[in-house]
């Protein structure tokens, strides 16, 4: 068993639409922010491990900072 903690570099990207004045505006947008990542795993022998972690970052939509955050979850095979 195992737990991780760091400093993650993320990318979003983020398509939405709102009324602005009367008009429909559709708008893509991507963001690349730095966040804080934690989480844990388990080795199951020296070659394959499972693990599981939580990222929460910012992102931004039009004027504002948007706060996000992902759960990732990974298979992992050592050569």
């Amino acid at each position: 068993f195992y737990v991780t903690a760091g400093l993650a570099w993320h990318r979003w990207k983020a398509q939405y639409d709102y009324v602005k004045a009367g008009t429909l505006i559709v708008s893509n947008t991507s963001s690349s922010k730095l966040g804080a990542a934690a989480g844990a795993g388990f080795n199951f022998n020296p070659s394959f491990a499972v693990e599981a972690r939580y990222v929460a970052t910012k992102f931004q939509q039009g004027d504002a900072d948007r706060t996000a955050g992902a759960v990732q979850v990974a298979a992992l095979y050592r050569f």
